[in-house]
């Protein structure tokens, strides 16, 4: 629409005006006349004529400049040039009246008429109406729907037509981000003082203990859709969920033969894994090793003998050692009796006995015990003197030739008694027996149809990676020890991350096998009569030593991609939560299992926090950045007629000759009161209309 200045003066010599003269301005894109249009094709003054604008758009036919160098106002034409209105010889200050202000019709051309002369210029306006719409007739509002989470930020629609009244200042929030804990909240403006977009930063609470996970209720019946509710104020972040932890717990030896299991005696999001992983087989009972040669005899003695006092317990003490025990006594004295009347003198009476009861072997490293089996006055002491601890194993001499059996000689007469012999010497330890079968990780496969179907052993056992369980060869067909992962949690919110757990201990080195059981004792024979001592025998052949078991297999763990380790050995990566395995050939496999269980399902939706408090109104932001043109959008229906912007003219300033016009509203762009400062001398009533628009 274009803009329209007339007026009736036809007397002033070289003035631009004529009788109904009409000078268009095709950049006015509005149906009245504001501060805002104005400001729009009003360039600023300039050192020479500009090729862009501040913005670095194009020139416009209709917009203003003024040039410093010339003191002279341009305008832009339709031929795309910069015309300057001449100016006449200079004289007495112009003045400048308004008229008459008219509401015209919607849609018409809005015109200014100056129905005085350029010297005192009287400026009749016609404003047109803005096209108002009817309105339409309100719906019924339906119930309020749940809280929804704040949409992004949609495309900035087209610019609507202006109405003739100035509309309010409109905010709307752009969107609304978490913040880090502990830190400022803040708001940006990324809209316009009048068409503020606001976009929130709202630090994130600390992290709070982990709420239990309450049941999940039954599913509502489908509600009618509502209408869409105003965006609420976003509620604080909910607190972080504890991380799930896997510790090991006990570790058992099961019986030879059974099946590896692993159990799960914690909980789905703090596991605690039992293992018990079966005992090897006994081997085979080695040879009975050579005897040894006879060790020396412990030997008793007694040392002091005390009387304690009444009352007290005997005691007994060692002040020797082990092997040549010196025994200190004290007996208690017996309690003084009530004196009796003196008797008749009687005969001597027999003294107070001592005997060695019996003499025991105990254990090794255990203590020496004195029992009493008789009384205070025939005392029969029985000792346990503990064996010596066996002292290092000498070499095995070479076995001697088996002598031929001798004739069964003639029972000889039952003898004395003979002293208790010394002790023989430990035989020196058998051959170890062959290794028990366990479990031998030989690696993984994809699934149980990829398990191989010949050359297995027993114990041999793999990691199936589709169900991600252990499969164990039972010596005739694989069977599953179980999943090694726990069953799938329910999702819970992310926790913090926690410290770096310390490195485990090395497991303890399995225990050896059990000695095998020893030969039965053959039947005590006759005790003949003391012979003479016999020469000493020539030393047996030292054994040939056993051949050496097969290595164990071993779980390893550390942080990162495995190392170190023989092979068969697993590697558990506890930075990434992987295991590897088994090391073959030197070297460790490139791939891996993974430790953690797949992603749970998403949890049923929350119920809708309460609405929270009213927020305090932010500053107003800075002005954005002029944003595209967006498509032009469907017409508006037609709104309410709109009253009339106006215009009145405020103060009147007689500037310097040669000083630059100026004109500032000091009302608003409805209700415009401007205030003019003019130079000395004739001023163009084309120029003045135009800077009026």
């Amino acid at each position: 629409m274009g803009f329209t200045v007339t007026t009736t003066d036809h007397d002033v010599p070289g003035s631009v005006f004529a009788s109904s003269e009409e000078v268009n301005i095709a950049a006015a894109t509005a149906s009245d006349v504001s501060l805002k249009e104005f400001q729009e094709i009003w360039l600023g003054p300039h050192t020479s004529a500009p090729t862009t604008t501040a913005h670095g758009s194009a020139i416009a036919t209709g917009m203003l400049y003024f040039n410093t160098t010339s003191n002279d106002l341009f305008v832009r034409t339709t031929n795309n040039t910069w015309e300057s209105p001449a100016l006449g010889a200079q004289g007495s200050a112009a003045t400048l009246t308004v008229g008459t202000v008219t509401a015209s019709a919607s849609g018409a051309t809005p015109t200014i008429t100056n129905v005085g002369t350029n010297q005192a210029a009287v400026l009749n306006f016609v404003l047109p109406r803005g096209a108002v719409g009817a309105t339409g007739p309100q719906g019924a509002t339906g119930a309020t729907g749940a809280q929804g989470n704040v949409g992004a930020q949609g495309p900035t629609g087209p610019n609507g037509a202006d109405g003739t009244n100035g509309t309010n200042a409109t905010i709307q929030v752009a969107g609304t981000t978490t913040g880090p804990a502990g830190g400022s909240a803040s708001v940006v403006n990324n809209g316009t003082t009048s068409a503020a977009s606001l976009a929130f930063t709202i630090p994130r609470g600390n992290t709070g203990a982990t709420g239990l996970t309450g049941p999940t209720g039954p599913t509502g019946p489908q509600g009618d859709t509502g209408p869409q509710g105003a965006t609420g104020i976003n509620g604080t972040n909910g607190t972080n969920g504890a991380a799930a932890t896997i510790t090991v717990g006990s570790v058992a030896t099961g019986a030879s033969g059974t099946n590896a299991t692993v159990s799960n005696s914690g909980s789905t999001s703090a596991a605690t894994l039992n293992f018990s992983i079966p005992r090897g087989a006994t081997g085979a009972t080695g040879s009975a090793g050579a005897n040894g040669s006879n060790g020396s005899a412990a030997t008793i003695a007694v040392g002091n003998v005390s009387t304690g006092s009444a009352g007290s317990s005997v005691s007994v003490s060692n002040s020797g050692t082990s092997s040549a025990a010196i025994f200190d006594i004290v007996i208690p004295k017996g309690d003084t009796g009530n004196t009796g009347a003196t008797g008749a003198a009687g005969s001597n009476g027999a003294a107070a006995s001592i005997a060695l009861g019996s003499v025991s072997t105990g254990a090794a490293g255990s203590n020496v015990t004195i029992t009493n089996s008789g009384n205070s006055q025939a005392a029969t002491f029985n000792f346990s003197i503990p064996r010596g601890t066996t002292g290092a194993t000498g070499s095995v001499g070479a076995t001697g030739p088996q002598g031929a059996t001798g004739a069964q000689g003639p029972q000889g007469v039952q003898g004395d008694a003979g002293n208790t012999g010394a002790t023989g010497a430990t035989g020196p330890q058998g051959a170890q027996g062959t290794v028990g079968p366990g479990i031998d990780f030989k690696g993984q496969v994809a699934n149980p149809a990829a398990l191989p179907s010949s050359g297995n052993s027993s114990g041999d056992a793999y990691i199936v990676q589709s169900d991600d369980s252990l499969r164990v060869y039972d010596g005739s067909s694989f069977v599953s020890g179980g999943s090694i992962q726990g069953p799938q949690g329910a999702t819970g919110a992310t926790g913090a991350t926690g410290p770096q757990g310390t490195q485990g201990i090395q497991g303890a080195t399995g225990s050896q096998g059990a000695t095998g059981p020893a030969g039965s004792t053959g039947p005590q024979g006759a005790t003949g009569a003391q012979g003479p001592q016999g020469t000493t025998g020539a030393t047996g052949a030292a054994g040939s030593n056993g051949s050496a078991g097969a290595d164990g297999k071993t779980v390893l763990n550390g942080s990162g991609a495995p190392t170190g380790g023989s092979d068969g050995d697993f590697w558990i990566d506890t930075t990434n939560d992987r295991i590897y395995g088994p090391k073959a050939s030197g070297s460790w496999p490139g791939g891996f299992t993974s430790l953690i269980g797949p992603q749970g399902a998403t949890g049923s939706q929350g119920a809708t926090g309460a609405q929270g408090p009213q927020g305090t109104t932010g500053a107003a932001g800075s002005n954005g950045s002029t944003g595209a043109t967006g498509a032009q959008g469907p017409a508006g229906a037609t709104g309410a007629a709109g009253t009339a912007a106006t215009v009145a003219v405020g103060s009147v300033t007689t500037g310097a000759p040669g000083s630059n016009v100026a004109i500032t509203n000091s009302g608003s762009s409805t209700a415009a009161t401007l205030n003019f400062t003019i130079p000395s001398g004739a001023v163009d009533a084309v120029a003045m209309a135009i800077a009026l628009g």
